[in-house]
């Protein structure tokens, strides 16, 4: 083999092996931390906004046509 070579697929080897670790340490914190249970509480109460604009809407638009009709 080319002198070299061998240290650069080590070096790349713990490369990777570092990255897993970081990502590892950091989903764990990530969901020990309560930041994901809050994350899903907030797309709920944006789920729950958009239906309530949704029917407002809806209702505002019926209002007009009845409006409309007089």
């Amino acid at each position: 083999m080319v002198v070299g070579v061998q240290e650069l697929i080590f070096f790349i080897i713990i490369l990777a092996a570092n990255y897993l670790l970081i990502y590892l340490i950091v989903s764990n914190a990530i969901s020990n931390s309560g930041l994901k249970s809050e994350m899903d509480s907030l797309k709920n109460e944006l789920i729950d906004i958009k239906k309530l604009l949704a029917d407002h809407s809806a209702k505002t638009l019926g209002d007009r046509k009845n409006k409309e009709e007089i």
